[in-house]
């Protein structure tokens, strides 16, 4: 048995990859391109770990888990999609400037 203060295998494992969820977390939210909703979405992610942080009810710990690594997965793909978007909208711009280029009158 672990002395007091001392975590068990079990309780240091499920800490570890709450931090990692956590980390991997705030590495994507530092994707989103506008800083105003990076920082309101560092703050959400920040107060939900903290408001979990006592939790010990083993379900509503593996339901908070679940719930934080659904919402990474669907930030990531926004974030992708995002950045896919942007890039589009680049290469219109530039086909656009290059017709403009080809159509101006020859002096």
């Amino acid at each position: 048995m672990a002395s007091p203060g001392i975590p068990t295998l079990k309780q240091f494992l499920h800490r570890q990859r709450v931090l990692s969820l956590y980390r991997a977390m705030l590495r994507a939210i530092r994707q989103v391109p506008d800083r105003h909703y990076q920082v309101y979405l560092q703050e959400s992610a920040r107060r939900e770990f903290k408001m979990n942080k006592e939790e010990t009810n083993e379900d509503a710990v593996r339901m908070a888990m679940t719930r934080g690594n659904a919402q990474l997965k669907e930030l990531q793909k926004i974030i992708r999609l995002s950045k896919v978007h942007r890039q589009m909208h680049r290469l219109e711009e530039v086909h656009k400037s290059g017709d403009r280029q080809r159509h101006l009158p020859l002096s």
